[in-house]
């Protein structure tokens, strides 16, 4: 009767492993990566890059064409994967194929249309900032602390305008 015990928790155990891999930090390849944008936030230097991955060959991995990770700039500078939760509630990313192009998701903001296109070899992230056609490279979210969850109070989108090049900037209050 007391060598049924240690077995169970080590069944128990083993199946808890197994659920571990899906909450998990994922890690983004370390080569074939193209930055398409960024996340910046007033809570601290800390940053979330958005990277398409690409093979030797630059063809997109159609399986999965975004790897989101952190860059911890307020510590050493590591890169760092998202945890389940921060990819499912704040900043996952999710991708569907139409035809050579993707339509990204970002978990915070669906509602937002960006798409993940070459552009004469290069791997953009277009979306429209102010109404124009823009190729987006960097957004800034600001907050208040307090509570369980920060309150976003603006979000500062930046990106480049399509047709002219020109830096152009849309800003959201919340």
């Amino acid at each position: 009767m007391k060598t049924r015990a240690p077995r169970r928790f080590f069944l128990a155990a083993l199946a808890a492993l197994a659920f571990l891999p899906a909450f998990a930090p994922r890690n983004a390849r370390a080569d074939g990566l193209i930055t398409l944008f960024k996340i910046e936030r007033s809570k601290n230097a800390n940053e979330i890059h958005y990277a398409a991955q690409v093979g030797k060959d630059g063809a997109i991995d159609a399986k999965d064409p975004v790897a989101a990770f952190w860059v911890m700039k307020a510590e050493d500078g590591r890169r760092e994967g998202l945890t389940f939760m921060e990819r499912k509630m704040a900043y996952g990313v999710d991708a569907t194929a139409h035809g050579a192009e993707f339509d990204l998701k970002l978990a915070a903001a669906p509602e937002r249309a960006i798409k993940l296109m070459n552009i004469a070899g290069r791997w953009r992230a277009q979306t429209l900032l102010n109404g124009k056609s823009a190729y987006l490279s960097r957004i800034f979210i600001k907050t208040t602390e307090g509570g369980v969850m920060p309150t976003v109070v603006s979000i500062d989108l930046y990106g480049e305008d399509a047709t002219n090049g020109k830096t152009i900037q849309e800003h959201v209050n919340k």
